[in-house]
């Protein structure tokens, strides 16, 4: 939160947007005696107008409501700065300003509440509220500051009633700038859009983010920037991600007379195109999209745009299977930009497009660049099918098949098959199925072994019936294809070494690793691999002394020709991870022992 020190924010600033309410509320009541006849009270700003009329004979103009709605929201931000001052009125106004927010407002409140009882047919106010209008507070010195809220040293003599005014045109007063930076820039652009009032925003690039994300209308963003409010391109990050091309527009507009923005033009176009793109296709994302080239191609040699900005647009549309906007890179984007897609990118492609344009966005998301997928120590990613496969993306993929695209990208890979085994639906395994493309790779163990290990999400309160089947079709469909038919035992034997090994290092995939054990035992008479948990041991690199606990105690997995040798490897994996503290490693150690561990190693219960 801002302090002090950004703005000059004393008592008479304050007293000033305090006054300005006052003196509209007033206003308000002498035009529209009815208020007076709704409330039937005096006013507590003003001496009331003779002759009331009769609530529900009048005929409530709209702007009423709009000039009481404005009322309110300065005073929740004048009440907001009065709280944020900290020491700065505590000690010597808080017995005087402090009830003269409280009543002003509540006075606001209580106006407020009787146009909307009026505009119901419920004219009455409950009594309280009539009580808290009315009611002049009991604070030493208040009184003679009812209609002037100042000391009386500082008292001059007061203008006529200030005419109607918006609240955006009341915060842009000089009094109302010094509020609102003390507060923090973006906070009454949040109170005035989405009305969460009390959410202050600070200085950093993330509060830029929701600025721009926030539901402005044009006007309020102009005259924001207007008042000087201090944001920079990270605002137009923000505006993406929301997708109105008018306040993009407005945004643009405000930025482009000042001179920072040109040095910042072409990271925070390239971050606008990649935030737009989201988890649903959503026809604005294709907007911000089509305006980020746009703009770009105006701008012309001014905007350099990172050479694999399209590439990387591409694979953000296969990670969250928006197709439509993929369609419109491939054929329009293209030709704006002058760059073409590659099927794939290396790590130093990645990494170089994030120095571009992650590093300067400062407000960037932890792994932002992560929908770009690599195998396990490979430095090419995957390509753009098989990206869209990993991400289950089945309707992308169906679409980019038959697309009139270049070969490079719509082409399976003999990756294919095992990525859908591994990550995607059975749904868009079995359509892989049909393609001739495809048909080769479901004959080797590879799509059996992803299938095994594969780590599907549990609904919240599934039964064991429901995980069985979850954990077990797949299983059974590559059955009735013929592809377990040709398996040996040795097949079957690492098929289940491997799913126990899954088990013991991944709890979200227990249950299914145990299902499709129990499976492989009862359906194909699968036996445990002869090496036993020593074998198994070997073969997963990760798998330290819990996971071996677990494998053993869990799943009955026999110990095998374990030794010695074996007991000083998972203490030393248990020992590497830096997540593990020396009296875990010990517990788990102990454990171990207590299982029956064959090796007889010498002070084993002290291990």
């Amino acid at each position: 939160m801002a302090n002090g020190n950004n703005a000059l924010c004393d008592e008479d600033h304050i007293r000033q947007l305090l006054m300005v309410v006052a003196s509209g509320v007033n206003r308000l009541r002498e035009q529209h005696p009815w208020l007076e006849g709704c409330l039937k009270e005096t006013s507590a700003f003003a001496p009331s107008a003779d002759g009331g009329t009769n609530a529900q004979q009048a005929i409530v103009q709209p702007h009423v409501e709009t000039e009481l709605e404005n009322a309110d929201q300065i005073m929740t931000g004048l009440k907001a700065a009065y709280a944020s001052s900290g020491s700065l009125f505590t000690e010597r106004f808080a017995d005087r300003l402090e009830p003269m927010l409280d009543f002003v407002h509540g006075g606001v409140m209580s106006l407020r509440a009787c146009v909307r009882h009026h505009a119901s047919g419920q004219a009455e106010l409950k009594t309280a509220e009539k009580e808290q209008l009315c009611r002049q507070p009991s604070t030493p010195g208040f009184d003679e500051d009812t209609h002037d809220a100042r000391r009386p040293s500082q008292r001059r003599h007061l203008a006529a009633p200030t005419p109607p005014a918006t609240a955006s045109a009341v915060l842009a007063s000089e009094p109302g700038k010094a509020v609102w930076q003390m507060l923090g820039r973006g906070y009454w652009l949040t109170m005035a859009s989405d009305r969460k009032r009390f959410t202050l925003l600070n200085k950093s690039p993330r509060a830029m983010v929701q600025v721009g994300r926030a539901e402005l209308s044009c006007d309020m963003i102009r005259d924001a920037m207007d008042a000087g409010l201090l944001v920079d391109g990270h605002v137009l990050v923000g505006a993406a991600e929301r997708g109105c091309e008018a306040a993009l527009d407005q945004w643009h507009h405000s930025l482009s007379q000042r001179p920072a923005w040109r040095v910042q033009r072409s990271w925070v176009l390239s971050a606008m195109a990649l935030r737009a793109i989201g988890v649903r296709e959503r026809p604005e994302a294709l907007q911000v999209v089509r305006w980020v080239f746009n703009t770009a191609v105006l701008k012309g040699a001014e905007v350099q745009l990172p050479p694999l900005l399209l590439t990387m647009l591409a694979f953000k549309c296969a990670r969250y299977g928006q197709f439509n906007t993929f369609r419109w890179l491939y054929t329009e984007g293209r030709m704006l930009a002058e760059q073409g897609i590659a099927a794939n990118m290396t790590v130093e492609d990645v990494t170089a497009l994030c120095e571009e344009v992650f590093v300067p966005l400062r407000a960037a998301k932890q792994g932002e660049q992560q929908f770009i997928k690599f195998s396990s120590g490979e430095s090419t990613s995957f390509t753009l099918m098989d990206s869209a496969i990993h991400f289950g993306q089945e309707s992308f993929v169906v679409a980019l098949s038959r697309f009139d695209v270049a070969p490079k990208l719509s082409s399976f890979t003999p990756h294919s098959v095992r990525i859908a085994a591994r990550f995607a639906s059975l749904g868009l395994l079995q359509w892989l199925h049909t393609q001739p493309a495809c048909l080769h790779m479901f004959d080797g163990k590879t799509v059996i072994l992803a299938s095994m290990i594969s780590s599907d999400p549990i609904s919240p309160g599934a039964g064991d019936d429901a995980i069985e089947h979850s954990a077990t079709e797949q299983l059974i469909w590559l059955r009735s294809t013929g592809a377990l038919q040709t398996l040996t035992q040795q097949h079957l034997q690492h098929f289940v070494g491997a799913a126990a090994a899954a088990y013991a290092q991944n709890l979200a995939s227990a249950h299914h690793a145990h299902a499709r054990i129990q499976w492989l035992q009862d359906e194909m008479g699968a036996d445990w691999p002869s090496g036993g948990a020593a074998y198994i041991l070997q073969k997963a690199e990760n798998l330290d002394a819990c996971g071996v606990v677990r494998m053993v105690s869990d799943l009955a997995c026999p110990w095998g020709p374990w030794t010695s040798a074996e007991c000083a490897l998972v203490r030393s994996r248990s020992q590497q991870r830096s997540s593990a503290p020396p009296q875990s490693v010990q517990h788990w150690m102990h454990q171990l022992h207590a299982l029956g561990c064959p090796c007889r190693c010498a002070g084993a219960e002290d291990a």
